[in-house]
């Protein structure tokens, strides 16, 4: 749960709804998956254009968590995909 804090802050101040933000962790030796599933239409202001605000995401959470040595991966998920 220690890199959910830097991800929740990043994800809800790009969204318009960040109360229907839902973040989930799997949790696995030295790697972390992070799945956020929000709304459709919120999901292209996580991802951006070509990928470039998740992958700023990604890189921010893996900066984080190379000190400590472990894997961490961020997936969004939209609510229309987890149904």
């Amino acid at each position: 749960m220690k890199y959910e804090k830097p991800l929740r802050y990043i994800v809800e101040n790009l969204v318009d709804h960040p109360e229907n933000i839902k973040i989930t962790e799997v949790k696995e030796e030295h790697q972390i998956l992070y799945q956020v599933e929000t709304a459709p239409e919120e999901a292209g202001k996580i991802i951006g254009r070509q990928g470039a605000v998740i992958s700023a995401i990604r890189n921010v959470l893996s900066a984080i968590s190379t000190k400590n040595r472990e894997k961490v991966y961020v997936k969004v998920i939209s609510e229309s995909e987890s149904n």
